[in-house]
């Protein structure tokens, strides 16, 4: 946070513990979300669609998780180390290496795909929802679904009809929210051009 805002490191310390301890409960999500890839060797997307990203890697990483606890691996780990021997050089400390960064992947996928896969699952819903109005409206002719970039629905449309294509299409969104998220609000912007607006 201090590099990529170029603030003072206190001050990025201080922001990232004011920001816990306003959402409370936050910390913890986070560390369920980072544990449960790595205990189960995929990310529950949510809890809503039930899909499920696995790690193509995972077998791998258990491979090499087991390793580490044979016997007093840690032990010999520490002792090797200090000596800075080849077999600290050549062999433990790679394994090592390898498995961490595994499971910091492991980790980022459940904190990010929950995130992405969920916001998907969104998008996914509206679009189904838009489609189906389109089909029963008989405008699947006239109005045309562009594209869908993430979280972002693009659609061609008349002039005469635009605004009710963008009210149809702004509540499928927020409809699709409600569905995932019975929390917060999930709101919906709109934009009308004669071309993409990115």
């Amino acid at each position: 946070m201090s590099r990529n805002l170029n603030i003072d490191l206190k001050v990025a310390e201080k922001t990232e513990i004011d920001y816990f301890n306003t959402f409370t409960g936050l910390r913890e999500h986070f560390k369920k979300a980072a544990a449960q890839p790595v205990r189960d060797g995929y990310v529950l997307l949510n809890n809503v669609s039930r899909r499920k990203s696995y790690i193509d890697f995972y077998q791998e990483f258990k491979e090499l998780e087991a390793k580490t606890k044979v016997n007093d691996f840690w032990t010999l780990y520490r002792e090797e180390k200090e000596k800075n021997s080849d077999k600290f050089i050549n062999e433990l400390k790679p394994l090592v290496s390898t498995m961490f960064r595994m499971k910091g992947q492991i980790e980022r996928r459940g904190l990010n795909y929950t995130i992405q896969g969920t916001s998907a699952d969104m998008s996914k819903l509206a679009v189904y929802k838009f489609y189906t109005w389109l089909v029963d409206r008989d405008l699947f002719d006239k109005v045309l679904i562009v594209t869908i970039v993430h979280d972002e629905i693009n659609v061609e449309a008349p002039a005469y009809i635009a605004d009710e294509v963008k009210d149809k299409l702004i509540e499928c969104m927020i409809e699709a929210g409600k569905v995932f998220c019975k929390t917060i609000p999930i709101d919906a912007s709109f934009a009308i051009g004669n071309h993409w607006i990115h």
